[in-house]
């Protein structure tokens, strides 16, 4: 590691001066740098530097010795998760961009570590969303999308293994018998979206066999759905 001499592009973009250079990527990784308020501390957890043009990958960029103008129409951004002790937890805010380094390393994990903690010390992760700049790249095998039925940011999950495939509906499929009966809920944000992503999710599950978790169910938490005449069933699994 060095000390990073780009202090004017830091200071200008809100990174700490006397910050370290990783050989590999511009990260400012404000190791040394945190804020006390009363019993709080926080540790920013600097990701670095990064342009973004239209295909939405993110390349590291050096402002020692990279051009803006080489790279034209690209967005400059920087990455900064953030590390906040309390009193009783650890609390990871957003987990980066998931990069890691010659040694396979995360280096969100290092920078935990620079902190003072080490990665299993952290007691709660809160995420702002999913976006690849906040979460990293998810794994292969799963996805998700946005579903916005019971509120307005609602999220639905797919995990698929080498032969089975899991459906996570969260509040838009939550027992089963929300799919065997057809209804408009109060308590969805958009009720009519709600039961018809219901009615969505259940044929496609019921058609391509995935195994259903219902977050809310009293007996069958796990199912696999089936449609015959305009009908739903739940088989446990």
């Amino acid at each position: 590691m060095q000390i990073c001499r780009c202090a004017d592009f830091c200071e200008m973009r809100g990174f700490h001066k006397n910050l370290t250079l990783d050989n590999h990527l511009h990260i400012c990784t404000s190791a040394y740098l945190h804020i006390k308020i009363s019993t709080m501390q926080i540790f920013p957890l600097g990701e670095g530097s990064y342009s973004v043009d239209a295909s939405k990958k993110f390349v590291p960029f050096d402002p020692q010795t990279d051009n803006p103008k080489d790279r034209p129409a690209s967005l400059f951004i920087h990455v900064n998760p953030f590390l906040v002790k309390t009193d009783t937890d650890l609390i990871l805010l957003d987990t980066g961009l998931g990069y890691k380094d010659t040694r396979d390393e995360l280096y969100l994990h290092q920078h935990i570590r620079n902190a003072g903690f080490d990665p299993e010390d952290v007691t709660l992760v809160l995420m702002s969303h999913l976006h690849y700049d906040h979460s990293g790249e998810l794994k292969p095998g799963i996805k998700y999308e946005l579903s916005g039925g019971h509120c307005p940011y609602h999220q639905v999950f797919w995990i698929e293994g080498d032969d089975k495939k899991c459906f996570f509906g969260g509040d838009e499929l939550p027992e089963p018998e929300q799919l065997i009966r057809k209804f408009i809920a109060k308590y969805d944000y958009d009720g009519r979206k709600a039961m018809m992503l219901r009615e969505e999710y259940g044929k496609k599950a019921a058609a391509e066999g995935w195994i259903c978790l219902f977050y809310h169910a009293k007996l069958t938490t796990a199912g696999k759905v089936t449609y015959t005449n305009d009908h739903f069933g739940i088989i446990p699994a």
